[in-house]
């Protein structure tokens, strides 16, 4: 759960819908991760998923990728691995399910975002909280790999995230800029 006030209290629950609920009352996000476990080992329960309190889902991290059949044999340490189609994102996508993506590099060795880990960017108007949040709850949102990759995608003008009406003039944009 990613707060947006510093000063909120812990809180414990049992259940998915208390911790949903609990999100939506303290203005709070869920980051659902390693989604593409089979379910009852982590995995994600698309039945149960709100996009209100979760509008991205981790499709990359050290346990592997979540993105589709594939990319869930890749986890690289500490992973149960294998995974399960319908716990994937595609599948989810498919599904008419909306959502953004996010990396995460779920280092337990104090090294977040190193090579083949993950990392989120979010596209902000402004470096600060109420901006940051805002664009996370838009899913303007991009899952990197561990690479730092600066990268901004447009669909007639509307930022990656956007909900867009069907048309058959489509003009995409696409700006990428690589760190090292």
């Amino acid at each position: 759960m990613l707060s947006y006030h510093d000063d909120g209290p812990l809180f414990y629950t049992d259940t998915l819908a208390a911790l949903q609920d609990h999100a939506r009352d303290s203005d709070a996000t869920l980051l659902p991760h390693h989604i593409s476990y089979a379910r009852g080992s982590c995995g994600i329960n698309w039945d149960l998923f709100d996009p209100e309190v979760s509008p991205v889902v981790e499709i990359h991290s050290e346990h592997g990728g979540s993105e589709t059949d594939y990319d869930t044999l890749l986890g690289l340490r500490h992973s149960v691995a294998g995974g399960s189609t319908i716990n994937t994102a595609q599948y989810a996508l498919a599904q008419g399910i909306r959502f953004g993506f996010s990396g995460g590099s779920d280092d337990h060795w104090g090294c977040p975002g190193t090579h083949g880990e993950g990392l989120m960017g979010v596209w902000a108007s402004a470096n600060t909280r109420d901006a940051i949040f805002e664009g996370l709850r838009a899913r303007h949102t991009v899952a990197l790999t561990g690479d730092r990759i600066r990268l901004s995608v447009t669909l007639n003008d509307a930022p990656m995230g956007s909900a867009l009406s069907a048309t058959p003039t489509r003009l995409l944009s696409v700006a990428a800029e690589g760190w090292d």
